[in-house]
């Protein structure tokens, strides 16, 4: 009989992008110490390591989408990844939520993106209907983010266990702001044939 161990993955963060991309750990250990130290960089290294955050920022964090940036560098075919990986997360709703849920969980994952768009940065249930209450919505949220289709952000006050008193859930009358994160990005209006963003790492090597 097999063994199967069962690993917790998330989306590569900017360190790991920046790794991902080329950039040698002795100059992330150099970035570290000189952030630790409030010690200045040099101009071109501030500039090459905000190109690469720019970067990040459009590719995002999913092993697959970095992959293909890494390999080519077209933002055009990394939005065209995006928006087929987007298509698959809703085929996997349509598959495997139940019934009651999915039609609460889609409207979720297709309002996440505009609702962290707005200045409040949270999700407010009563975006999605005026009669939305959390405890009809919290296991559709749940569903997503067991799914690791959306990550949750916990906005605590001190370090300790995570409870809604910290500000996880806030009530504003009959408004619900709800942290969530979405670990895709809006689908464009129209796709580009090909739009190439090029990283010049020499800055980094000297």
């Amino acid at each position: 009989m097999g063994f199967e161990e069962q690993l917790r993955m998330y989306p590569l963060d900017f360190e790991e992008f920046c790794l991902a991309n080329g950039v040698q750990e002795s100059t992330i250990d150099m970035l570290r110490d000189r952030f630790t130290g409030n010690e200045p960089v040099s101009d071109s290294v501030h500039d090459t390591m905000m190109r690469l955050f720019q970067a990040y920022v459009v590719v995002g964090g999913m092993p697959d989408v970095v992959q293909r940036y890494v390999n080519t560098h077209d933002i055009a075919q990394i939005i065209a990844l995006q928006s087929d990986l987007l298509a698959l997360y809703r085929l996997d709703m349509a598959k495997y939520a139940d019934d009651k849920d999915r039609t609460k969980i889609r409207s979720i994952f297709d309002a996440i993106p505009s609702q962290l768009d707005d200045k409040n940065r949270r999700f407010v249930l009563a975006d999605l209907s005026k009669n939305a209450r959390q405890n009809r919505y919290a296991s559709s949220f749940l569903w997503l983010a067991n799914a690791g289709v959306a990550l949750p952000c916990h906005n605590v006050k001190e370090p300790v266990p995570l409870l809604e008193s910290n500000g996880n859930i806030r009530q504003d009358g009959r408004i619900t702001y709800l942290p969530l994160y979405m670990s895709m990005f809006l689908e464009p209006e129209r796709r580009l044939e090909s739009m190439i963003f090029d990283l010049d790492l020499s800055a980094l090597r000297q």
